[in-house]
């Protein structure tokens, strides 16, 4: 998956064997090699929480809005090992385990929204809690075994840029 910044709101989702291709909403393009028949619904008629995690996370300029709702999904929605109603944090840890580009933009991004949990008008329990999500996903992204590409790539580190930012379109 690589970083990007908005430039794009929609989204769609193809399946073919076991290869995955999505646009989300900043127009991002990410694949993944894991059989999610169905991908974007997984059986549901919704985003699986964790995919929808990822579309406010894996852009490389987040905003306000991207924080907030990154707290709030947070604040609904426990970090667990599947897609029922938590986030799931081992299909977040699998993707970016095969990417340092998108391990280095989400890691980065938790880290920047757990730092805003305290602007929200959360009580001091709320915010203990949210912060303890942050804290689960990001330790769970840590502990994922990481592929040979992305140690390859971890080596070169941010000395090369991972993320491409839209073009200039004139007008």
């Amino acid at each position: 998956m690589r970083a990007t910044s908005r430039t794009s709101r929609s989204t769609r989702c193809t399946h073919a064997s076991a290869r995955c291709s999505s646009t989300t909403r900043t127009g991002a393009r990410w694949t993944c090699s894991s059989d999610r028949s169905g991908c974007a619904t997984n059986g549901a008629q919704t985003v699986p929480l964790a995919e929808l995690l990822l579309t406010k996370l894996q852009i490389i300029e987040v905003n306000e809005k991207d924080v907030r709702d990154t707290v709030l999904l947070l604040y609904g929605h426990d970090v667990g090992e599947h897609d029922d109603d938590t986030v799931n944090a081992a299909r977040v840890a699998e993707l970016c385990a095969a990417d340092w580009g998108l391990w280095r933009t989400i890691t980065a991004n938790l880290e920047r929204c757990r730092e805003h949990v305290d602007n929200y008008e959360l009580g001091p329990e709320a915010q203990q809690r949210v912060s303890g999500r942050f804290d689960k996903l990001l330790a769970r992204i840590e502990d994922e075994p990481k592929s040979r590409g992305w140690k390859l790539r971890a080596k070169v580190g941010e000395r090369k840029r991972w993320y491409e930012l839209p073009e200039e379109v004139s007008q």
